[in-house]
């Protein structure tokens, strides 16, 4: 199997406790990109949800720079809770609350916002 930079290779079971990387350098964009929040669009919901605070055009500069010239890697994961497993086929529908699970860390309030609380005696599993 060859890949390549950027490719996505979903993996389960053992093959999931490997080390494995397939790196993709993006280009840094011309200009100021627009930061848009996502999923929350009304002003009462920003204030809740937004983790972006107010940010000066002299610390966006400085902030830009590092962006343009540093490495950042990205990693994204699906983890599932136990006793839950993936569905065989995809679903269409979109889930209500009875799917939802909560956990020890989770509160109404962030579920709404797409966030989970982690706290220090949470366990990251590799």
């Amino acid at each position: 199997m060859y890949m390549h930079g950027g490719d996505v290779m979903v993996m389960s079971g053992q093959s999931r406790l490997l080390y494995h990387a397939v790196p993709r350098i993006v280009a840094a964009p011309q200009g100021h990109p627009a930061l848009e929040m996502e999923g929350c669009s009304s002003a009462s919901s920003r204030r809740d949800c937004s983790v972006v605070e107010p940010l000066s055009e002299q610390d966006w500069a400085v902030c830009s720079r590092y962006t343009e010239s540093s490495r950042v890697n990205v990693t994204v994961r699906q983890v599932l809770g136990p006793g839950q497993s993936f569905s065989e086929t995809p679903s269409s529908h979109q889930k209500t609350d009875a799917d939802q699970t909560e956990g020890p860390h989770d509160h109404p309030a962030d579920v709404e916002c797409g966030k989970r609380r982690r706290s220090s005696s949470d366990t990251v599993e590799t």
